[in-house]
């Protein structure tokens, strides 16, 4: 009998001495984070919790990161980047020593369509710095005015060109006075008041 009770106590000493022993190995996880195409990402934000325990670490060049732990244990990862969808909830059970694991991020795809436009733009003469306007005969003879041998009801379809209820022209909000009426090259506004009242 007292034999076996030294068994039983050896037994017992042997197995206490084994689970302090286990106690006491560190538990650390060695990971590495890549994308869809096995590419290391680097900066990632990787979070282990459980139980109130939190570590966190980012990823190096390489996309590897290192935690230490307290204890073994079944753990939360989370891991974070932007541009790439977040990895949240991943459970992952830790035993006493090193553990290794690989975490995949997927890419955030963003569907864009491109269209591209070009056109050509006028000529700009830089010496001449003056608006110029032009009238054909065909312009003259097809104006949807009544006809009384008029230039000024011709000069109403040019863009900018307004007629007041005087009958006054005024080209681009300027006064009569203010604009050159030329006809062939020559003059054809008043020359004492400067107005346009040439009938042809």
């Amino acid at each position: 009998m007292p034999m076996r009770l030294w068994t039983i106590l050896a037994g017992a000493l042997c197995a206490s001495l084994l689970l302090a022993q286990q106690s006491n190995i560190s538990t650390s996880l060695n990971g590495r984070v890549v994308d869809e195409n096995s590419t290391p990402l680097a900066g990632v934000d990787v979070r282990v919790a459980a139980g109130g325990i939190e570590r966190r670490a980012f990823t190096d060049p390489a996309g590897q990161f290192q935690l230490d732990l307290p204890q073994a244990g079944t753990y939360e990862l989370f891991a974070s980047l932007p541009g790439y969808f977040d990895l949240q909830h991943w459970k992952e059970s830790l035993v006493p020593g090193n553990n290794e694991v690989t975490l995949t991020l997927n890419r955030v795809r963003d569907y864009l369509e491109s269209l591209n436009v070009s056109g050509v733009s006028p000529v700009i003469d830089m010496d001449k710095t003056v608006q110029e306007q032009q009238l054909t005969t065909r312009e003259l003879i097809d104006v949807p005015y009544r006809n009384n041998n008029d230039l000024r009801n011709a000069m109403r379809v040019l863009p900018g060109v307004v007629q007041d209820q005087n009958g006054g022209i005024h080209v681009n909000g300027a006064s009569e006075q203010q604009v050159l009426y030329m006809l062939d090259g020559f003059n054809i506004s008043d020359p004492l008041t400067g107005t346009f009242q040439t009938r042809l």
